[in-house]
């Protein structure tokens, strides 16, 4: 097993440890009406860079809880900027940006 793949591994169990329940649907790419990918351009909450892969930017960085709504990921540069409130602001991405939206989840 590579490296790589440990460190995948070891992020997702980090989340379904710390959360109890792990599902990459919790997570869906929104689209325009033309089925192409979108971006927000609102101000993020916070922003991750080096992140290699768009599931380590939602499973490991954007854990499904009243912190995390919502995540744009950058594949060009690796750049995942989480937002902690609904995002308003989508456009169509033309630089390699991809906005997923948390599933509306019952936060108790």
């Amino acid at each position: 097993m590579s490296p790589g793949s440990i460190w995948v591994i070891a992020g997702l169990f980090k989340v379904a440890l710390a959360d109890g329940s792990l599902a990459i649907s919790q997570y869906y790419r929104t689209t325009d009406s033309d089925g192409n990918p979108v971006c927000s351009i609102n101000d993020p909450s916070a922003i991750i860079y080096g992140v290699r892969h768009r599931v380590s930017c939602l499973l490991e960085h954007c854990v499904p809880n009243e912190n995390c709504l919502s995540a744009n990921y950058h594949t060009d540069t690796g750049k995942c900027e989480l937002f902690h409130y609904p995002a308003t602001d989508l456009f169509r991405s033309a630089d390699n940006c991809v906005y997923f939206q948390v599933m509306q989840v019952d936060y108790q």
